[in-house]
């Protein structure tokens, strides 16, 4: 078979879902490309480019985010057969193949795709509506075969790199390890988180079951990435890097005795951060760990059914600072049970534990998430703003205007931002890379201040990215 697999649109790291499904299915014997739209750039001649393919099936991975583009890329495609996969595909099956797909495959697909290509180049098509995690109309009727148990990781191929232009995501230092302008690679240990946080996709169906790789192969990896790609940092991706003490020891052990020189970050919950973990971590070369905090309001972490404690937060921060450790501290506001007292808290909280960064998003209802059954029964939906990404947009004004939300976290911003900009000052790199921005674009740096200034700093990261690419 000729598949195409499309990403709808560019974010600061690859689709690892398509980089997988597209190595799996070429140890099938498929050809496959991955086609990657850029929002609001000029993407006619990927058009051409799967036009010139001749594919047999095209797939898409569908966020709820991305919907628009979706709607868009669908009307300039060749008739084919149409796959959707992702979250949103997952969690409202029947709204994406209204959109014009054929088919939904729900989870995760790297099984259940392989099967359906199989059924297909066989012309055993009407069987489709038997393979374990698929979604379809037939003949008007909605066939829905459940949910598919998720594939063991341990034996899937490392994503296939090279399908992408890589150079793109790995030259956008600015969304590497904050505060270092590094070429940062990306890497995966485990899948799946065990918190049951209600506006999280994890707990879509079965995506919260925790599995993890076997150690050497995410080391080979990681060699292959640094020789391969010459990275100077890696952000492992996983949704929480410390749920096993021993795991992380191991893991550094190993990687510190390939002695690869790498930077290292990791994202992880404030209540699975040791000493213990710390100390390994920074033995093994990582510079920066990451944590959901979302609130300094412990009502507001409850509402969250977060799992977590305004002193557990306080406590690995402690440990991340006392081992030496760049901190980034994750914040949601606009939660359904928050008010402006709980955002003095948050404030307050940040001065006391001073996180190097902060990220603020704004709560959003994804469908699949409690929170999305929560803003459904309870009319919380804006319409015209449901479907963009949380750093856009306020979707939830519950008790908080728009503007008042987008101040709030403007606010937040604003308790950290000078830090993360020193940083970047000190790197030698980056110097070197806004020289060659300001001899391309020499109005460049004069559009960033003015940004940064008038306190949309959301604006200017973007802007730097859209530079760094070019």
């Amino acid at each position: 078979m000729r598949i195409v697999l499309v990403n709808p649109t560019l974010k600061e790291a690859p689709s690892f879902g398509l980089l997988y499904l597209c190595s799996i299915l070429e140890h099938k014997g498929h050809k496959v490309i991955i086609v990657e739209f850029e929002d609001g750039a000029d993407n006619s001649h990927l058009f051409e480019k799967i036009c010139e393919f001749n594919p047999n099936i095209i797939g898409f991975t569908v966020m709820s985010y991305q919907l628009n583009q979706v709607r868009e890329i669908i009307k300039g495609l060749p008739k084919t057969f149409l796959i959707a996969g992702g979250r949103h595909a997952t969690a409202l099956p029947s709204e994406v193949l209204d959109m014009g797909f054929d088919l939904v495959v729900r989870g995760e697909a790297e099984e259940s795709l392989p099967e359906i290509l199989d059924l297909i180049v066989k012309g055993e098509e009407h069987k489709i509506s038997e393979v374990k995690g698929v979604v379809l109309k037939k003949d008007g009727v909605l066939i829905d075969t459940g949910i598919r148990d998720p594939p063991d990781i341990t034996k899937l191929p490392w994503p296939a790199y090279d399908k992408i232009d890589i150079n793109k995501y790995l030259e956008s230092k600015i969304y590497g390890i904050r505060g270092k302008w590094l070429r940062t690679g990306w890497v995966f240990t485990s899948r799946g988180c065990p918190g049951r946080c209600t506006f999280c996709y994890n707990n879509l169906f079965f995506c919260n079951k925790y599995r993890v790789r076997d150690i050497d192969d995410v080391i080979s990896e990681i060699k292959f990435l640094k020789k391969t790609y010459n990275i100077e940092a890696l952000w492992v991706l996983d949704d929480t890097f410390t749920l096993s003490e021993s795991r992380v020891i191991e893991f550094c052990e190993k990687l510190k005795r390939e002695n690869l020189g790498l930077k290292l970050d990791a994202q992880t919950r404030v209540n699975t951060f040791t000493e213990k973990m710390a100390i390994a971590m920074k033995d093994a070369g990582f510079v920066q760990v990451e944590f959901g905090v979302e609130s300094g309001s412990q009502k507001v972490l409850d509402g969250y059914k977060k799992g977590t404690s305004v002193e557990q937060i306080k406590k690995a921060f402690e440990i991340a600072h006392k081992y030496g450790f760049t901190t980034f501290a994750n914040f949601i506001v606009g939660a359904p049970n928050e008010t402006l007292e709980d955002i003095e808290m948050t404030k307050h909280l940040i001065k006391e534990i001073k996180p190097t960064t902060v990220g603020v998003s704004f709560l959003t209802a994804y469908p699949g998430t409690e929170l999305y059954d929560m803003a459904k029964e309870n009319g919380w939906l804006n319409k015209g703003s449901f479907f963009l990404h949380t750093s856009d947009k306020p979707q939830l004004t519950i008790h908080f205007s728009e503007d008042e939300l987008k101040s709030i976290r403007n606010d937040i911003y604003s308790l950290s931002m000078g830090k993360t900009a020193f940083l970047f000052l000190k790197e030698v790199g980056f110097w070197k890379d806004m020289v060659k921005i300001t001899l391309r674009n020499p109005l460049f740096p004069l559009r960033i201040s003015y940004l940064l200034l008038k306190g949309d700093s959301v604006n200017a990261i973007n802007k730097f990215k859209e530079e760094m690419v070019r």
